[in-house]
């Protein structure tokens, strides 16, 4: 169980398709928010098993609790993800936050 997918920092799951949530709304990545996303692989069990190897699985983290932008990588309260490609909705209510609109 060492080596599974997510248990270390050295060893992150992907997350593709990513946002980060408050609740129900959009929010940026920070401590204390969730992340959203599709996935591939996973350490827990029950998880792993539920995985389409082409479409991935959806899943919501659970709290963030540390992020390395440097690394792209965000550490939940149980679980590693290096973030992927951002969820193009995301990444348009990002700029726009950015741009003031």
């Amino acid at each position: 169980m060492q080596n599974s997918p997510g248990k270390t920092k050295e060893n992150p799951i992907l997350i593709e398709d990513w946002y980060a949530t408050m609740g129900s709304y959009f929010y940026n990545l920070e401590v204390n928010t969730q992340i959203h996303g599709i996935i591939k692989e996973h350490h827990r069990k029950d998880l792993s098993e539920k995985i389409d190897e082409e479409k991935g699985f959806p899943v919501y983290t659970s709290l963030v609790v540390e992020i390395d932008l440097e690394n792209n990588i965000v550490e939940t309260m149980n679980t590693y993800y290096k973030l992927g490609k951002i969820n193009s909705q995301y990444e348009k209510y990002l700029k726009e936050k950015e741009d003031g609109i």
